[in-house]
């Protein structure tokens, strides 16, 4: 798990704005042979998790996984709570370096169902007492899928190509929502000298979100269908000043439907007198969005 302190928007783009956590999860090289658990409880009625990782060719790894929980609904004043949820996924993981050559590729993806319970007080109706309580027994259910290409050029110049596309829908008694993301990103690594190494990349992200609500009363959407898009570049420059110290100065520009052009620039001192400590000051601008007002959020 990589932390960046500050506003990270220079290469993560909008919405960095106080800082950016990076999960990065192990390669399935790492992750071979078979592993299980289960548990359970009051609460947690089951929690069960399968991996299995395997070669299945020179230099092809490959980890498949599925995870189920149960969640118990939880006790109210009145009685029971009706929000217990269930949610099931299954997913993949491959890694393939040919030849252990300049090129590795990876590619990931993972299916989900679940059902999720709920109570929702003071839904309007059109008869009296123009309120109810809604029980509702939501669904939701998506997928996504994740391809990358590194290749190697020398010790000091890579480049990575990545695509991206997600498929999220959830309906309960009050909406109904659908969400299409498709994102592709190229970026590129290299040393100028000895003190300069640059990063530089470009992007293309589209949204595209339904909202409707079975209930004309209790829901309303004025732009129930929308199309969002966003296009990026960015540079960055981090220059060796001494052997600890360091200053990082870059910027990203963007567009995108909604608040049109960006510009997000940072500088960046650090200094490192050893491996467990460092000090740094910035001034940046980050941007925040109102995309993420979109059920866009996903971790990872």
């Amino acid at each position: 798990i990589e932390v960046i302190r500050g506003p990270g928007a220079t290469v993560w783009g909008a919405n960095a704005v106080n800082g950016v956590i990076n999960i990065i999860t192990k390669s399935a090289q790492d992750t071979q042979g078979t592993l299980i658990t289960a548990g359970g409880g009051d609460q947690d009625r089951t929690i069960t998790q399968f991996r299995h990782g395997v070669e299945v060719g020179d230099d092809l790894y490959v980890r498949l996984w599925g995870k189920y929980r149960d969640h118990n609904e939880g006790l109210t004043a009145t009685g029971h709570g009706h929000d217990d949820w269930r949610q099931g996924r299954v997913g993949f993981r491959a890694d393939w370096t040919p030849g252990d050559g300049p090129d590795s590729f990876t590619m990931l993806g993972q299916l989900y169902d679940g059902h999720e319970g709920a109570t929702i007080p003071n839904q309007a109706i059109a008869t009296p007492p123009f309120v109810q309580t809604v029980v509702s027994d939501g669904l939701h259910n998506g997928a996504h899928i994740l391809g990358r290409w590194t290749h190697l050029v020398d010790d000091d110049t890579s480049w990575t190509s990545q695509f991206y596309y997600d498929r999220l829908q959830r309906m309960d008694a009050i909406s109904d929502v659908s969400l299409d993301i498709f994102d592709i990103d190229i970026q590129n690594q290299f040393k100028v000298g000895d003190d300069h190494g640059i990063t530089w990349g470009v992007g293309y992200r589209h949204y595209g979100d339904h909202f409707s609500g079975p209930n004309p009363f209790g829901l309303s959407v004025l732009d129930a269908t929308s199309e969002i898009e966003r296009v990026g570049a960015f540079i960055q420059d981090e220059v060796k000043l001494t052997d600890d110290l360091s200053f990082i100065l870059g910027s990203k520009f963007s567009w995108n439907t909604l608040s049109g052009y960006e510009y997000q620039p940072s500088a960046r001192l650090i200094y490192t007198p050893d491996e467990t400590h460092a000090v740094w000051g910035a001034i940046s601008r980050a941007v925040r969005t109102s995309v993420t007002a979109r059920p866009d959020c996903r971790c990872g």
